[in-house]
C-alpha cells in the first residue's frame, strides 16, 4: 500500500505524535460521501495511582519480550463532502474523483486512498489523537440510556471491561501534540495470560527456528 517514502514519512508522524490523514475512501452518504482515517500515536497513562505503579512496570517487560513499542495506535474517521475534500487534499494532488470504495486485503487489513497530510493542513495546527476512559455514564449516556458522542464500552476478547464494577468506556479525541492516553486501570486482571502467551510463543518459534533446515 505504502513505499519506502511514504513509510519513513509514517515513522516521522509516529516519532512527533502529529495526528495525520492516512487513508480516504467512500462511504454510502449523499452529503459527505468520503471518510478520511486520522491516525495518531502516544503512550499510555493509567489514571488509578493504586495501579499506576505496576501496569507500567508489566507493560515494560511485556516490550522487552515482544520488541513491541509501546506507543499505541489511534484513529478518528471524518466525513467529508466532495467539495470540502477537494479543498482540503487537492493541493496534495488527491481530489474527490480518486476516491473509492475501501476494502480489507487477505491479512484483513482496511485499504483506501493514500493521503499521509498532517492535521496542521485540515484542522489549521498539528494536534494528536489519544484515547480516553471513563465510567460517568452521565458523559457516556444519554437520557435513553443510549452512548453518544462517540463513547464505546471497552471490551478485550468480548470481555467488558469494569473498574469497581462499573462499565469503563472509550473513545478518541484531538489534544494537543504529546499528550497521553487516558486509561482507567480495569478490575480484570491480564498480565498473566499475556506474558505466558508471550513466553509460549517465543518458545515455539524458537523450536521451529532449530528445526528449520539449513540454507543451501
Amino acid at each position: 500500500m505504502y513505499n519506502q517514502e511514504q513509510l519513513n514519512q509514517i515513522n516521522e508522524f509516529k516519532k512527533s505524535g502529529v495526528a495525520f490523514a492516512s487513508i480516504a475512501f467512500r462511504n454510502n452518504g449523499s452529503i459527505k460521501p468520503i471518510t478520511v482515517m486520522l491516525e495518531g500515536y502516544s503512550s499510555d497513562e493509567v489514571t488509578n495511582s493504586t495501579n499506576a505503579n505496576s501496569t507500567s512496570f508489566h507493560l515494560q517487560m511485556m516490550s522487552k519480550f515482544t520488541g513491541i513499542n509501546l506507543v499505541k495506535r489511534n484513529t478518528l474517521l471524518v466525513n467529508f463532502s466532495e467539495e470540502q475534500f477537494d479543498t482540503t487534499f487537492g493541493p496534495f494532488g488527491v481530489t474527490h474523483d480518486m476516491v473509492d470504495f475501501g476494502f480489507r486485503d487477505a491479512e484483513g487489513q482496511f485499504i483506501g486512498t493514500p493521503l499521509l497530510v498532517s492535521s496542521e493542513y485540515i484542522v489549521g495546527q498539528e494536534v494528536s489523537l489519544i484515547r480516553v476512559d471513563s465510567t460517568d455514564e452521565e458523559e457516556t449516556l444519554d437520557d435513553d440510556g443510549e452512548l453518544k458522542n462517540n463513547w464505546q464500552p471497552k471490551m478485550v476478547n468480548g470481555e467488558t471491561l469494569t473498574k469497581d464494577g462499573d462499565t469503563i468506556y472509550h473513545r478518541v479525541i484531538i489534544a494537543k501534540v504529546g499528550s497521553k492516553n487516558q486509561r482507567i486501570a480495569q478490575d480484570q486482571n491480564f498480565s498473566k495470560r499475556d506474558l505466558s502467551t508471550v513466553l509460549e510463543n517465543a518458545k515455539n518459534a524458537e523450536a521451529t527456528r532449530q528445526e528449520a533446515p539449513a540454507a543451501i
